[in-house]
């Protein structure tokens, strides 16, 4: 009998340890983005301030920016990964403030509609020149990884 409790013990923790942390959002900057410098606010609190975005050989991992239930998380390629206290997102609602390269935009997203953000440059041409304007497509998958 010990051992029998023993054994189902062991197989619980295992269980408990071997579950992902599930993301609440997560937002993926790509190889879009090079030598730009970006702050950025969520629901108004600042998360990252001036980061450096750098061509990666992997993309979308530029900057990588995950909250889960106990922590959001701050990942620049090239620096090390910074964790900070949960944001509250008071009806599925989250409001990103990003200033690229001294433009600020602003974003409202409702994270039942998909809770995976993929910031990208959108070249718009007007007569000769082009314009560079930032957007941020929402999906309800997340990057493929192997």
């Amino acid at each position: 009998m010990k051992t029998f409790f023993l054994l189902s013990l062991l197989l619980f923790s295992f269980n408990c340890f071997g579950q992902k942390t599930e993301q609440e959002f997560a937002v993926y900057f790509g190889n879009d983005f090079t030598n730009d410098s970006v702050t950025i606010f969520v629901n108004g609190i600042l998360i990252a301030k001036n980061v450096k975005l750098r061509a990666t050989m992997i993309d979308p991992e530029n900057l990588v920016i995950t909250q889960t239930r106990e922590n959001i998380t701050v990942w620049p390629h090239y620096e090390s990964k910074k964790t900070l206290k949960k944001i509250s997102l008071d009806n599925s609602i989250l409001n990103l403030n990003i200033e690229i390269n001294n433009t600020w935009r602003s974003f409202s997203f409702n994270l039942k509609d998909g809770k995976f953000l993929y910031p990208e440059y959108e070249i718009l041409r007007v007569g000769w020149s082009a314009v560079k304007l930032l957007t941020i497509s929402q999906s309800k998958k997340g990057p493929v990884t192997f």
